[in-house]
């Protein structure tokens, strides 16, 4: 069966899909090899989604996807959409900012769709 690759700007994922997290004490071993193994480009884009989250104060039961994108430099973007509770109309956003302020892309991007909501 041929696989169809949805558009970002139509149809934004839910915020932290892909992402993997493993926690461990501060101080063990397998905390450091963690430190070592970890993707500085992926925990940006981790800490901007789950700002876009906590500022919409949105749960599972809330229509709205958003995923950030790293972009050539420094800049990253945050695609952002949420669907009217009866499913009337959706509304879909573009934000870009630094990949060295991910918290600050993802609650712009947050307040950015808040407007449609």
């Amino acid at each position: 069966m041929p696989r169809l690759r949805l558009p970002l700007d139509y149809f934004p994922p839910e915020p932290g899909q892909g992402l993997i997290a493993v926690v461990a004490p501060e101080d063990s071993p397998v905390a450091k090899r963690l430190s070592e193994a970890s993707d500085p480009l992926a925990m940006a884009m981790a800490m901007a989604e789950r700002e876009f989250v906590r500022t919409l104060r949105a749960g599972c039961g809330v229509p709205v996807g958003g995923v950030s994108e790293a972009l050539k430099g420094d800049l990253m973007t945050f695609i952002a959409g949420a669907a009217s509770p009866e499913g009337a109309s959706m509304a879909v956003i573009r934000v870009r900012g630094e990949r060295s302020r991910p918290e600050d892309l993802g609650r712009r991007a947050a307040e950015e769709l808040k407007r449609f909501l």
